[in-house]
C-alpha cells in the first residue's frame, strides 16, 4: 500500500542541496493564456531534437551578481514616530569570459559595491565604516535609496535587488559594446527598461517561478530527454513587451533523471531572448543551446545545484562571495560604528 502511494503520484527526490530554495516553486499568479503564443516556430507541440554542433561565437560571457544584507537597522521618524527600515548591503557583479578557441576562461569586470538602502527618506550621505586599528582599509557605503519607494520591512532588500539587476544590465551592455560578436549568457531572465541587456544576450533561468505553459502543453517538459528542447514560444509581458522563450533539459546525456531516482523536471531550464530579435536568429540560438548549455552544465559531485547551475556561473559566485568579505566581521564593524554615532 505504501509503495502504491509513491508510484501513483510519481514522487521522486529533489536533488538540489537542501540549503537552497527549491528550483520548482510556481507563483500563484499564472500567466494568462492570451499572453502566450505557442505556434511561432512550429504548429506541432513536440520535443525538438539536439542539432549538430554549429559555429559558435569565439567569446562567451557569463554574467551573474550576488547581493547580501550585511546588517539591518531601524530608526524613528521625528515627525510621527513611525519606524524607518534600512540596511547596509554588499552588491557584487562580474563576468566569466570564455575563449572557446583557446579553451581558456578568466574573470572580468568584478565589481564590489557597498550600499545603504532606505526607502521613502532623503538620501543618506556616503558613509565610511572604520575597520580595526592597524588596518588601512575601511568600508565605504554609498546610497541606493529611493524616496519614491514605500517604507516597508521588505523595501531595503528590494532596493538592493534592483541595484544588483541594474549593475548586471550595465555590465552586459558594456561587454556587448566591447565585443559585439560575443554571446552573453546572463544568469536569470532578461529584463526590460533602464537595465535592459543587449540583443546578443541569452537569459538563462534555472528555476521555475511561474508556469507559462497551459497544462496540456506543460506535460512535454516532464518527457524531455537530456539535450531536447520545447518549440520556441512568445510571451507578451504586462507592459506589452515581447520575448522569445523555450525550455531545455540540461545534464549528462548518459544519465536521465529517472535512472538517478530524481523527479522528471530535474535539469529543465528556461531560456529567453528579446522579442526584437528576428525569429530565425532565435531559432539558431535555440538549436545552439541544445548542446552549448550541456557543455557548461555542472556536475553533482561539485555543485549541489547541478546540472542547472552552469559551471562558469558557479565559479563566479564563489569568487564574488570571497571578495564580498565576511558578513559576521562586517556586521560587527557596522554595530560599532552605529554605537559610536549615537553617542
Amino acid at each position: 500500500m505504501s509503495r502504491e502511494f509513491w508510484q501513483n503520484y510519481n514522487l521522486r527526490l529533489e536533488p538540489w542541496g537542501i540549503e537552497f530554495a527549491a528550483p520548482i516553486r510556481w507563483d500563484a499568479d499564472a500567466t494568462s493564456p492570451e499572453a502566450i503564443e505557442l505556434s511561432v516556430e512550429q504548429t506541432e507541440w513536440v520535443a525538438c531534437e539536439p542539432r549538430l554542433k554549429a559555429p559558435t561565437p569565439r567569446s562567451l560571457y557569463f554574467i551573474d551578481g550576488r547581493r547580501r544584507l550585511d546588517a539591518r537597522f531601524l530608526g524613528r521618524q521625528p515627525e510621527n514616530n513611525e519606524p524607518i527600515y534600512g540596511a547596509f548591503a554588499t552588491i557584487a557583479v562580474g563576468a566569466v569570459q570564455v575563449d572557446r578557441a583557446q579553451n581558456q576562461a578568466r574573470y572580468e569586470h568584478l565589481k564590489i559595491e557597498r550600499t545603504i538602502a532606505i526607502a521613502n527618506l532623503q538620501q543618506p550621505p556616503i558613509t565610511e565604516v572604520p575597520c580595526p586599528l592597524g588596518s588601512s582599509n575601511s568600508l565605504l557605503y554609498t546610497s541606493c535609496s529611493n524616496s519614491a519607494v514605500e517604507n516597508t520591512p521588505q523595501a531595503p532588500l528590494n532596493l538592493v535587488q534592483d541595484a544588483m539587476l541594474t549593475a548586471e544590465g550595465q555590465l552586459a551592455r558594456q561587454l556587448s559594446d566591447q565585443c559585439s560578436t560575443a554571446l552573453i549568457i546572463q544568469d536569470g531572465p532578461l529584463r526590460y527598461g533602464p537595465r535592459q541587456t543587449p540583443e546578443n544576450a541569452l537569459g538563462y533561468v534555472k528555476t521555475m517561478g511561474k508556469q507559462y505553459l497551459p497544462p496540456d502543453k506543460f506535460g512535454l517538459l516532464w518527457d524531455l530527454s537530456v539535450g531536447q528542447r520545447t518549440p520556441i514560444f512568445r510571451i507578451k509581458t504586462q507592459t506589452n513587451k515581447e520575448q522569445w522563450s523555450w525550455y531545455l533539459r540540461s545534464g549528462s546525456p548518459e544519465l536521465q533523471p529517472q535512472q538517478l531516482g530524481y523527479h522528471e523536471l530535474h535539469g529543465v531550464v528556461r531560456l529567453d531572448m528579446y522579442g526584437s530579435v528576428p525569429l530565425e536568429k532565435v531559432k539558431a540560438m535555440a538549436d545552439l543551446s541544445t548542446w552549448l548549455i550541456l557543455d557548461y552544465a555542472s556536475q553533482p559531485t561539485r555543485d549541489p545545484r547541478a546540472p542547472q547551475n552552469l559551471t562558469p556561473i558557479g565559479a563566479l559566485e564563489k569568487e564574488l562571495g570571497r571578495r564580498m568579505g565576511d558578513r559576521t566581521l562586517i556586521a560587527r564593524r557596522i554595530q560599532q560604528f552605529l554605537n559610536l554615532s549615537a553617542v
